[in-house]
Parts: structure tokens; C-alpha cells; sequence
């Protein structure tokens, strides 16, 4: 044989597998390691959200509630209003039910809305979560943030010693002053009245709403102060409040003794 001749026994390289790919077993394993992290993530992203709705909402009752403060600066220190508190006003029980509203009518119509440039359905005026509330007409329109009940009262209606068959028998209307507040770090303005980022549930005829109340929200609510501070603060912590109601409805932050004269947190 030749020592040029190629050998017989020729060696044949080995083939590497070129298949690509897991296995079924890889992409199990894959598949809930990402069911882990994504379970882990999911409560962090929840919070979050939470914390920049939270934020979002502080921010636009600070926005209205400075609105609120040049008001005043513009028109004889008065909060804003769209009755005022004459005879034709407190004279006529027929009237009453107008006058109260004011809390929450004033924001999405006139005279405010042609004083401020906003419009009925400014994001200032709704929380990002809000939802519109489906009874009665025009009812999409009714904002979050409402004015405080002793803007529109005299002090001595908040007397915590007023019989019943007095305050029943009165409206107690008087627009107050801005400057009337006595402790203006803690007395509350404007407050959220509905706390939708403390609310989970979906609006319909019927459903349940208790969480969607400071008192009964499982998050604090947006609050902006007479001397211009903004706070998340839950309804348990506030100030015993009084019951006028039908004449005036009882709200953590809206209805607390002694009216723009007194404080609703300690």
C-alpha cells in the first residue's frame, strides 16, 4: 500500500444536533418562573398606580382649591357661590334644598365656570378614577371636589348645644369669608367627596357605594386647606362631626362643630 493513499478506514467528524428549541420540560419550568415574577410584580405595580392616582388627585384640589383662594381675593373675601343668603333665600323653605346644594352645584356651572375659563367637565374638578354617577340628569357633571357646608353657614349653626327643633327650623345661610377661618392649617375647604381611588367597584342601579366615603373608604381622600396646604387624610381622622341633616348633610370634613370658626383635624 501506498503511504499516499488514503486510508481505508477514514474517520467520518462527528455531527453536532442542530436542532433549536426547548424542551417541553424547559418551557414548563420557563413558563412558572414567569408566573412567579410576574405574581411578585403585580402588587408592587397595584401600589404603584395607587400612589400616582393618589398624587394626581392632591394636585388637582390644589390647582382648584388656589382658584378658590383668588376668588376670594377678587370678590370682597368670599367663597364662591351661585345664590346668595337674602330673605328671598332664608325666608323660603322651597329654597333651602338650592341653597345647600351650592357644595356641590357651584364648580360645573355659572357663574364660576365663566369667572374660572373651566369647563363643566374639567379633570380639575374629577379625581383620575372617577366614574360618572349614573342617577339623575346632568349627574356626570358633578364634581369630586366640593366646597366645605360652613363656607355657606353662620358659625353659631355648628353649635354643638343647638337643640334640633332649632337648627330644623333654620337654614343658617351666610357665604362666609375666606379670612374667617380661625384655624386655617386646619380647617378644610374643599374635600374629595367621593374617594373613588378607595373604591374598587363599578357604578350601577342598585350597587353598593359605602366605600366610596371618607368614613368608609379603605384610602384616605384628597383635602385642601384654608391656608392653601393640600393632604391625604382618612375620614377616621377627623373631628367629630354634627348632624343637620335634611337641612345639611353630615360629612367627616364638612359639617364639624363651630363651622369656619372651628377645625376639622386636631
Amino acid at each position: 500500500m501506498s503511504l499516499n493513499s488514503p486510508s481505508i478506514h477514514t474517520q467520518v467528524p462527528l455531527q453536532k444536533d442542530s436542532r433549536n428549541g426547548f424542551t417541553l420540560v424547559e418551557t414548563v419550568i420557563s413558563l412558572g418562573v414567569i408566573m412567579i415574577l410576574i405574581a411578585l410584580l403585580l402588587p408592587s405595580l397595584g401600589r404603584v398606580r395607587l400612589t400616582a392616582t393618589e398624587l394626581s388627585c392632591t394636585a388637582r384640589i390644589r390647582e382648584l382649591g388656589n382658584l378658590v383662594a383668588s376668588y376670594a381675593a377678587e370678590y370682597d373675601d368670599r367663597f364662591p357661590s351661585t345664590l346668595g343668603d337674602g330673605p328671598e333665600i332664608t325666608q323660603n323653605r322651597d329654597m333651602w334644598p338650592h341653597y345647600s346644594f351650592q357644595l356641590y352645584s357651584t364648580f360645573p356651572r355659572d357663574p364660576w365656570l365663566q369667572w374660572s375659563g373651566l369647563g363643566p367637565f374639567s379633570e380639575i374638578l374629577n379625581c383620575p378614577d372617577y366614574q360618572p354617577w349614573p342617577e339623575g340628569p346632568d349627574r356626570e357633571s358633578d364634581p369630586d371636589y366640593v366646597l366645605t357646608a360652613p363656607a355657606f353657614t353662620e358659625v353659631k349653626y355648628w353649635d354643638p348645644e343647638l337643640p334640633e327643633s332649632v337648627w330644623k327650623s333654620r337654614l343658617g345661610a351666610k357665604v362666609q369669608r375666606h379670612s374667617a377661618a380661625v384655624f386655617p392649617d386646619r380647617k378644610v375647604g374643599l374635600l374629595e367627596y367621593r374617594v373613588w381611588h378607595g373604591w374598587s367597584g363599578t357604578h350601577c342601579e342598585g350597587c353598593p357605594t359605602a366605600g366610596l366615603w371618607h368614613d368608609s373608604s379603605e384610602r384616605p381622600g384628597s383635602l385642601w386647606f384654608l391656608d392653601g396646604h393640600v393632604a391625604q387624610i382618612h375620614g377616621s381622622e377627623a373631628l367629630p362631626y354634627l348632624n343637620r341633616y335634611p337641612i345639611w348633610g353630615p360629612s367627616p370634613f364638612g359639617s364639624t362643630e363651630w363651622g369656619i370658626a372651628g377645625r376639622d383635624i386636631q
